[in-house]
């Protein structure tokens, strides 16, 4: 609802779809919010209280830092990448659109491509497969 996104400090920004960049307003650097009925890429902004806190990968800086995004409303604040792309009706309600990176929805569950890859390449022998998320005609899928 309305206050969920604003009391856990979620916010929906515009996203290339190449890079999985946010996309920021070119005048003010800051990132562009999504309107209701826009898709947009999920971004929980971190702050010093124990709902906006972000502790990071223990055991992966790097993989941390390529979470983080700065300057989103204003500069100096920072958010998480969710890598969740997302809808917000007119009452605020938030509607699961998709996933970025490496990983698919299937039946509710997070599928990594990775996985799959190196499964099919011990079964078939092959030094090389590419496998990516489709969709599936005859399957639920949300579709803006």
């Amino acid at each position: 609802s309305l206050i969920v996104p604003r009391a856990l400090g979620s916010v929906l920004v515009h996203f290339d779809q190449t890079t999985m960049e946010p996309i920021r307003d070119p005048k003010t650097k800051l990132c562009v919010r999504c309107k209701p009925g826009e898709r947009g890429l999920l971004l929980g902004m971190i702050g010093k209280s124990i709902l906006h806190a972000f502790d990071g990968y223990v055991n992966n800086p790097s993989g941390t830092n390529k979470k983080l995004v700065d300057h989103v409303y204003k500069i100096g604040d920072r958010a998480f990448n969710t890598g969740d792309v997302m809808v917000a009706d007119k009452f605020g309600y938030l509607y699961f659109c998709d996933l970025t990176g490496d990983t698919f929805r299937w039946k509710g569950e997070n599928v990594s491509t990775v996985e799959v890859e190196n499964i099919l390449m011990d079964i078939l022998k092959h030094n090389d497969i590419l496998v990516f998320g489709v969709a599936v005609p005859g399957t639920k899928s949300i579709e803006r």
